[in-house]
């Protein structure tokens, strides 16, 4: 948790300003969730580090063009799906953005895009049958009822968060 706050800083930073970036991690790191990760068992710590290095590596290569970036979130990319399988949407979050940038213009071309998300596909192709299997079983892994209107508003504006941003608003 500790690499991925740094990484975050330097992502907040990096997109928005060092103004900006502080108070970020600070909502980072008070995140219920990643307290969570930072101290459990499962690779929640290790995803969020993938994730978010895979995030500022897309970003400074589409930003700076260079191949040592590219050749960064082509690895921190594929490592993804590797630290938890079902955290695989965040590779279609990336291709979003990245086709956001390419519509503004930029030094990186459909080409280069279209190459890395080539060898992602090749880093990740070991765990098609892992993939393949999840879901073919679908059905034995759904546990959980559907949620209420109110628990899913809590994960998407924890009220501590909510409460936090006021406060912020009002000091303000």
């Amino acid at each position: 948790i500790a690499l991925a706050s740094l990484l975050l800083y330097r992502l907040a930073k990096r997109l928005l300003d060092a103004a900006s970036a502080l108070p970020a991690l600070v909502v980072f790191i008070c995140s219920e969730t990643v307290a969570f990760a930072a101290c459990d068992a499962r690779p929640y710590a290790l995803l969020l580090l993938a994730v978010t290095g895979s995030t500022l590596a897309l970003v400074r290569w589409l930003d700076t063009g260079s191949p040592g970036d590219a050749v960064a979130y082509v690895i921190t990319a594929a490592l993804v799906p590797y630290v938890h399988y079902l955290a695989w949407p965040v590779l279609a979050v990336h291709a979003v953005y990245a086709l956001v940038r390419l519509r503004e213009g930029g030094p990186v071309q459909l080409k280069r895009l279209l190459i890395a998300a080539a060898g992602i596909a090749v880093l990740v192709a070991p765990l098609d049958p892992v993939f393949w299997s999840l879901f073919k079983n679908r059905a034995l892994r759904s546990f959980a009822e559907t949620p209420s209107v109110q628990s899913f508003a809590a994960v998407l504006a924890p009220p501590v968060l909510v409460c936090a941003a006021a406060l912020g608003l009002l000091v303000a």
